[in-house]
């Protein structure tokens, strides 16, 4: 007589049923969240403020003179990404009513200082900064595998005079640069001055966007958290992978760069025993929101 065998399976423990209970709910949530992420689609202007910082260590307001302060402004209705530079050595009222250059006011009175001086001179909120200093800055180029640009044979013959590291081959015409090549590229102004500079710098950050168009939005959103020690910004990781997204939907369109004093808004004074830019400040402002619209 043949029997037949009965397999009794244990009933899922109350614990292993909470576990696997949490474990769908995370599910649920992450793919709720990724929906999010790539289903909103990013509308209207948006302004974002780059301070780069002189300085090694540190991210603080007071750790540095800012070397760079560029507004990147994501038009979404355009398709279009526009990058302000604001030079350095521009006379501006300080907050206490004295005179002082526009690089000292982050380092003397804090990012958030800088920051409202620029929306209030130009008329513009600022959704967000972010500050980095030279580490950061080197750490950012080369998580994205180095920069492309185009180099003149005074900028090769600069660069192999003043670095020193690791390199990539340097050559007039458009040359790969490692992350420290590029930060020494950006930081120079022998050649020329400080319009020279900050052109450079718009050259960096162009060739970092066009880097992105062949990088996967998936990796773009897996670096964020990893390129987080580089820099600071008052954005929650969430917004920052937010903009990630917005900036990723933006990877083919076209980038123009201009200088806030523009061309003949400006003449040159001394402070200080040193030369600075008196600017014409109601022309820029004039010049700066043509720009913003693409007139």
């Amino acid at each position: 007589m043949q029997t037949s065998t009965i397999i009794y399976r244990k009933k899922p423990r109350r614990a292993r049923r909470v576990v696997l209970t949490l474990l769908a709910l995370l599910l649920l949530i992450a793919v709720a969240g990724a929906t999010f992420l790539f289903a909103v689609q990013p509308t209207g202007v948006r302004h974002y403020l780059l301070i780069g910082k002189d300085s090694w260590d540190g991210l603080t307001p007071s750790e540095g003179r800012t070397d760079v302060m560029m507004l990147v402004t994501l038009n979404f209705e355009t398709n279009r990404i526009f990058m302000t530079s604001f030079l350095r050595d521009t006379l501006v009222i300080t907050p206490r009513g004295g005179q002082d250059r526009l690089n000292t006011i982050a380092q003397r009175y804090g990012d958030d200082v800088l920051r409202k001086y620029l929306e209030d001179t130009y008329s513009i909120h600022i959704d967000g900064m972010f500050s980095l200093n030279f580490w950061g800055a080197i750490r950012v180029v080369d998580a994205l595998g180095g920069v492309t640009v185009d180099l003149t044979s005074a900028e090769v013959s600069y660069l192999r005079r003043t670095f020193s590291g690791p390199r990539y081959t340097l050559h007039t015409g458009l040359c790969k640069l490692s992350g420290a090549q590029a930060l020494e590229y950006m930081r120079c102004r022998r050649l020329d001055n400080d319009f020279g500079r900050t052109n450079r710098q718009a050259n960096v950050m162009k060739a970092l966007m066009q880097e992105m168009r062949s990088v996967s939005l998936n990796k773009v959103l897996l670096l964020m958290p990893e390129l987080g020690g580089f820099f600071s910004t008052d954005l929650s990781l969430g917004e920052q992978l937010a903009l990630a997204r917005d900036v990723y939907a933006l990877r083919n369109a076209s980038v123009n760069h201009h200088q806030v004093p523009a061309s003949g808004t400006f003449r040159y004074t001394s402070f200080r025993g040193a030369s600075v830019l008196k600017i014409d400040v109601a022309k820029n402002k004039n010049l700066l929101e043509a720009f913003w619209m693409g007139r």
